[in-house]
């Protein structure tokens, strides 16, 4: 697509997510946030949410296993009238998420004072299969076929992690990266932090033989992490 165009889009989802979080800001009932993700779509949102400090109203739960126990689990915890469900897949193909959609289906055809359509929000490049799998145009949030999956925390797929602490975060996320791009791009190679710890990793590995990296994190909150950056 032309740049302008992609621009658009972004800035169009970006307004989507105020108003979705601001909405949610306002509710009373809603108490669990189910996500169905997977992979890239999964592991950057979910430490973001992990990340968050302030008091959880809602309770948000990630699932993707294909013997569906996170989601069995994760449902044994809530009820039809407070929990909404997204469904976070960039080509929304993944047969995990499909397979746990389709249990969430089924979950819902054993009340009939709810309906799903209403509680189900989808994030991926691929309109016409939200559509096909019964997520309402209004529901859908849609995010750049040209966007690599592990890149995606910085879009519309990270919106679950703020549905505690609202849009400033979110915006305070991307003014993070915006500065760490720039401090890549800008600053000299002996002050600059990208370059020199891709520097060392290479003097460790062809130099000193070092053939391991470890990632350690000393903050629960951050338990994430690794797996995210092996990722």
């Amino acid at each position: 697509k032309d740049p302008i165009e992609n621009f658009s889009i972004v800035y169009k989802e970006r307004e989507k997510i105020n108003k979705f979080l601001s909405q949610i800001k306002s509710s009373r009932n809603l108490k669990n946030l189910v996500c169905l993700c997977i992979g890239g779509s999964r592991l950057g949102t979910e430490i973001l949410s992990e990340f968050q400090s302030e008091d959880e109203k809602i309770k948000v739960h990630f699932c993707s296993s294909y013997d569906l126990i996170e989601l069995k689990k994760a449902l044994s915890e809530c009820e039809y009238k407070d929990t909404v469900f997204f469904v976070l897949s960039k080509s929304f193909e993944t047969q995990e998420i499909i397979k746990n959609l389709n249990y969430v289906k089924s979950w819902f055809e054993l009340t009939s004072d709810y309906d799903l359509v209403d509680n189900l929000y989808g994030v991926s490049s691929n309109s016409t299969l939200m559509s096909a799998h019964g997520i309402k145009k209004e529901n859908q949030f849609q995010i750049l076929d040209s966007l690599g999956g592990r890149f995606s925390v910085w879009s519309s797929m990270s919106l679950p992690a703020f549905v505690n602490t609202g849009f400033d975060s979110y915006l305070s996320l991307l003014e993070g990266a915006k500065l760490a791009d720039k401090h890549t791009q800008d600053r000299p190679w002996e002050s600059n932090i990208a370059v020199l710890m891709a520097l060392l990793s290479i003097w460790n590995s062809n130099a000193l033989n070092i053939n391991n990296h470890g990632i350690f994190t000393y903050n629960y909150n951050l338990r994430s992490l690794s797996k995210y950056i092996t990722q």
